[in-house]
């Protein structure tokens, strides 16, 4: 069972991403991104958030991007994330 943070409390996650240097690698969508911790053996879910760096064109071919991001807090002292999901716009 998942629930999200209720712990209105944010802390700063460093996210980075390297995108494949294969060909067509890379993409112009949106891209969202969810943490996933777990707190007195309940899942708890940052809720979803965009990455994205204005003025930048992330998410291109060989190349890493990082992103600083204020989300909910995992709530479990570490804020160690267990799992992510990611997900990008359809365009």
């Amino acid at each position: 069972m998942y629930s999200t943070s209720e712990n209105l409390e944010l802390d700063i996650y460093t996210i980075t991403v390297y995108t494949s240097d294969r060909l067509y690698a890379g993409t112009d969508n949106d891209v969202f991104m969810e943490l996933i911790g777990e707190f007195r053996g309940q899942k708890i879910r940052t809720g979803e958030f965009l990455l994205d760096e204005s003025g930048r064109d992330d998410f291109e071919r060989n190349q890493t991007d990082v992103f600083r991001v204020p989300a909910s807090s995992l709530g479990n002292g570490t804020d160690e994330c267990l799992e992510f999901a990611l997900r990008h716009s359809v365009v």
